[in-house]
């Protein structure tokens, strides 16, 4: 909580930009008002108040906790993948909707611990003036060998012959502190098991709000 900020469960959503939460800017705390507005009966974006946010209960769980191998993926799985980047980078694309718009693709090839399926890929659309940047920094975080788990629906891709996912949120893919042989994992004959300490990852356990 900032310092010297006075807070209460009566504290309208629209305030708190004014009591000097960092990256809480007017714009944003509206649209997060307007969302608890929402559900909550009898409210409306200028009356939400923190005790509605507490209030808030997501509408379901997805429970990335279980890991699931390449060779059992079927179309339309939703299902968390440990896997191993074998090779990312982004491209211009051309934009459908507006010819000034600059569209970029975003895809990672991705190979399981165990290499029991054709590499997957994971791929993402970017645009705007920084998605050059972003993609810069992306091919330097995702470089081969790194570890990583990506959650979603797994489609087969007629192309490419594999099973793809689209990320559209950012907390569909997380990365892994590398194992002490990531050499070995790579060429897939590290048969140890997966360090659990690692895998707690994000949220409780892997149970993550929708």
């Amino acid at each position: 909580m900032p310092t010297g900020s006075s807070i209460s469960l009566d504290t309208r959503i629209l305030d708190l930009p004014n009591l000097g939460f960092r990256r809480l800017g007017p714009i944003t705390a509206r649209k997060l008002a307007a969302g608890i507005a929402g559900i909550s009966s009898g409210k409306d974006v200028n009356n939400v108040t923190v005790d509605d946010l507490l209030h808030y209960l997501p509408m379901r769980y997805e429970d990335r906790s279980k890991l699931t191998r390449i060779r059992d993926l079927t179309d339309g799985t939703e299902a968390a993948l440990e896997l191993f980047v074998k090779l990312s980078g982004g491209r211009p694309i051309r934009s459908r909707r507006s010819f000034r718009t600059r569209l970029y693709l975003f895809k990672i090839s991705a190979t399981d611990r165990e290499r029991s399926g054709k590499d997957v890929v994971i791929w993402t659309f970017l645009s705007g003036p920084h998605a050059p940047t972003i993609i810069e920094n992306y091919t330097k975080k995702f470089l081969r060998g790194v570890r990583f788990i990506a959650f979603g629906k797994w489609v087969w891709d007629g192309p490419d012959q594999t099973y793809s996912l689209q990320l559209k949120k950012p907390d569909e893919i997380e990365v892994l502190p590398p194992l002490s042989e990531p050499g070995e994992v790579v060429n897939g004959s590290n048969d140890e098991g997966p360090d659990e300490a690692s895998l707690a990852g994000i949220h409780v356990g892997r149970c993550v709000p929708v």
